[in-house]
């Protein structure tokens, strides 16, 4: 049987996603704690890679087993599970779904907080001198990311990916209580993608990087002068859509 499973993941004490020969990875660890449950080597299939440090509220992914995994699997799997791990369903799909390649959109939330938080201080972006950024500008440039499809300007150099082709669907700045939240959607993602897109708005709040540098930089496909990932910390896998 194939199941689909639903989790989520705090990654910041994991060397991102996928499975490595050193470092912890929520990929290993689930593989290991699902095949030592199951009594049988289980290969787990996720919906897309996240980098050393982002984490995913909602994450998806697939294995094959003969056995009936019910309520019962699910309360001992989570308490053999580390602390920063959770799986929150697990459900009987068809053979053929397939955790990746059938997802429609993946959706992604960055969090940047004015205040410093103690207690949460790996879950988003502390920036001290929020204030002081020009927000009218940074919506300006997220709203104006819709209007493309190639996204080189903001993939990580030595990508092996065959194009740079995304279908972006949401790209907004929002102004909260503690401070602001990116959200974005699209069919796929590059590598690095989203950090360096709040990179680049930051700059533009800033003044460092004008809209003008932006639009040129898509245009021509190419990258910024002032190129800036973002801290992976403040970056969550929010949701993925069938």
């Amino acid at each position: 049987m194939r199941y689909k499973t639903l989790l989520s993941y705090r990654g910041t004490d994991f060397f991102g996603w996928q499975k490595q020969q050193e470092g912890r990875t929520v990929q290993g660890v689930l593989e290991d704690t699902l095949s030592r449950f199951i009594k049988d080597d289980v290969q787990i299939v996720g919906c897309g890679r996240t980098d050393s440090g982002v984490h995913a509220s909602n994450y998806a992914m697939h294995f094959d087993t003969e056995r009936e995994l019910g309520e019962a699997s699910l309360i001992i799997l989570n308490k053999m599970l580390p602390a920063d791990l959770a799986i929150h369903s697990m459900s009987v799909v068809d053979e053929n779904f397939h955790a990746r390649f059938d997802a429609k959109k993946r959706s992604y939330a960055y969090y940047l907080s004015k205040d410093k938080n103690l207690f949460a201080s790996d879950q988003y972006w502390y920036f001290p001198s929020f204030e002081k950024l020009d927000h009218e500008s940074i919506t300006k440039a997220a709203n104006k990311l819709l209007y493309y499809q190639d996204f080189y300007t903001f993939c990580k150099t030595h990508s092996d990916v065959e194009t740079y082709l995304c279908e972006l669907s949401e790209s907004t700045w929002e102004l909260t209580s503690f401070g602001a939240v990116y959200r974005i959607s699209a069919n796929r993602f590059l590598r690095g993608m989203v950090r360096l897109i709040v990179g680049m708005l930051i700059r533009v709040g800033e003044g460092r990087v004008s809209l003008h540098d932006v639009i040129q930089a898509l245009e021509n496909k190419e990258h910024l002068d002032k190129a800036y990932s973002a801290p992976a910390s403040g970056l969550f896998l929010e949701e993925i859509a069938y």
